[in-house]
C-alpha cells in the first residue's frame, strides 16, 4: 500500500461515500479528512461507522478548504504536500441555504487553496473536483460533459459558484491532472437510504414523508420531464474509479441514471414509498416556483432552486467520457431504493431537531393561487 489521499469537506454525506470507497482499496495506506473545527465532534462520530479495522488507515486533520493554506500550520501543509497522491474536493458549505455571495467566495477560495495544495505537492497528484451537472441551469435539450458557459441562467448560488470554480480547472488542467464529476440529482444513499438534510431533494421527501394520509399530492412542474437522480454511494463509485484511469486527467465526467423517470414516475414512486395516495395533475411552472419561494421551504433543505429548473425544463446529459471510463457501472433505479430513503427521512425527523413540515396548502396549489 502507497498511496495517501486527502478527502475535503468531511463529515459531508458525499466526503464519506469517498472515503468507503478509498478504504475498499487496498492500495489505499491513508486517508486524511480535512474538517472544520464546528463539525469536529460530529466527523469523530462518524469515524466510529467506518469500523475498527479502517481506524488505523484513517486521520481526522482539523483545517478548512477555503481558508488559507487550507486552515493548517506550514509543517503540516508541507508533510501532507510530500504525502498525498490525490484530493477530493468535497467541500460542502460551512452555513446550510449560504447566500449567493457566500456560496460563491466558499467555493472559490476551497478550489483555489486545493489547486495551491496540489502545484506545492512531490508531483502527479491527482484532484478530483465535485461539481454538479445541475451547472446547466435552465438549458433543455442534450448538455454534454465539455458544455459549461452554453448561455444558460444559474438561480442557484451554489451551482453559480460550482460553475465558476469549474472554469478556475479547467483553466488549470494543462498543468495538473484534475477530473470534474458532475453528478445530476443527488438523492441519498441506495443502500442505508440516507439523505442529508442539506440536499436539495430533502425537502421534496419531506413533502411526501408528512403530509396528512389522504392527501393526494401534485406532481410539480412538467410530469413527462426526465428527473435524472443518482444515489451519493453511486457517484462515490464512480468518482474514485475515474480518479484512479489514467485517461481521466482532464475530462469532465457527469454521473447519471442513463434510463432517467419522468417526473410524474419519481412522485408517484415517492408517494408510494410514503403511503400516500397517488400524485394528480400536475403543477404549471410559475406554481412550482412560486412554492419554492414560498417563505419557510428552503429550511426544508438545501436552496431548492436548481432543482426546480430540473422540475420545468428537461434536460438530458451526456456522458460519453463515463460511458468510456467506467462502462460497468450502472445507477441503481430510484425504485430500488425509494423506500429506503423515504424509512430514513422519518427517522430523521423521529431523531431530531424538529423541521416543521410543509404548509397543507402547499399541495393545494393552483393556477389560481398565484400572487
Amino acid at each position: 500500500m502507497v498511496d495517501s489521499l486527502l478527502v475535503t469537506g468531511f463529515p459531508s454525506q458525499q466526503a464519506r461515500a469517498v472515503v468507503r470507497e478509498a478504504l475498499r482499496d487496498d492500495g489505499v495506506r491513508r486517508v486524511y479528512v480535512l474538517t472544520p473545527a464546528a463539525r469536529r465532534d460530529e466527523a469523530l462520530a462518524h469515524l466510529e461507522t467506518f469500523g475498527r479495522e479502517a481506524h488505523g488507515r484513517i486521520e481526522l486533520v482539523d483545517g478548512d478548504a477555503k481558508a488559507i493554506d487550507l486552515g493548517l500550520s506550514g509543517a503540516r501543509w508541507k508533510a501532507l504536500a510530500a504525502e498525498v497522491k490525490a484530493v477530493h474536493l468535497c467541500h460542502a458549505l460551512s452555513v446550510a441555504n449560504a447566500g449567493r455571495k457566500v456560496a460563491v467566495d466558499e467555493v472559490l477560495h476551497a478550489t483555489d487553496e486545493t489547486l495551491e495544495f496540489a502545484a506545492h505537492t512531490s508531483g502527479g497528484v491527482r484532484v478530483v473536483a465535485y461539481s454538479t451537472a445541475l451547472v446547466c441551469g435552465d438549458r433543455e435539450g442534450r448538455f454534454f460533459e465539455d458544455d459549461l458557459d452554453v448561455g444558460q441562467h444559474l438561480r442557484d448560488g451554489l451551482v453559480e459558484a460550482k460553475a465558476r470554480a469549474e472554469k478556475m480547472l479547467r483553466a488549470r488542467m494543462a498543468s495538473t491532472p484534475i477530473t470534474v464529476v458532475r453528478p445530476s440529482i443527488v438523492v441519498g444513499d441506495s443502500m442505508t437510504g440516507e439523505l442529508d438534510r442539506r440536499a436539495g431533494t430533502y425537502g421534496l421527501f419531506l413533502l411526501f414523508v408528512t403530509a396528512p394520509p389522504d392527501l393526494r399530492l401534485p406532481s410539480f412542474g412538467r410530469p413527462d420531464a426526465r428527473l435524472n437522480l443518482v444515489p451519493v454511494d453511486h457517484v462515490a463509485r464512480v468518482a474514485y474509479a475515474v480518479s484512479r484511469h489514467p485517461l481521466a486527467a482532464g475530462r469532465t465526467v457527469h454521473v447519471i441514471d442513463r434510463n432517467p423517470l419522468t417526473a410524474r414516475q419519481v412522485f408517484d414512486l415517492m408517494a408510494q414509498a410514503a403511503g400516500r395516495r397517488g400524485v394528480q395533475g400536475s403543477m404549471a411552472s410559475q406554481v412550482a416556483t412560486a412554492v419554492v419561494r414560498a417563505p419557510g421551504f428552503e429550511r426544508l433543505g438545501a436552496s431548492p432552486r436548481s432543482l426546480l429548473d430540473a422540475l420545468v425544463g428537461d434536460v438530458e446529459f451526456d456522458d460519453a467520457n463515463a460511458r468510456e471510463l467506467t462502462p460497468d457501472h450502472a445507477c441503481p433505479p430510484f425504485a430500488s431504493y425509494v423506500a429506503r430513503v423515504v424509512e430514513a427521512v422519518r427517522a430523521s425527523l423521529a431523531a431530531g431537531p424538529s423541521v416543521p413540515p410543509p404548509p397543507e396548502s402547499m399541495a393545494q396549489l393552483s393556477e389560481n393561487d398565484l400572487p
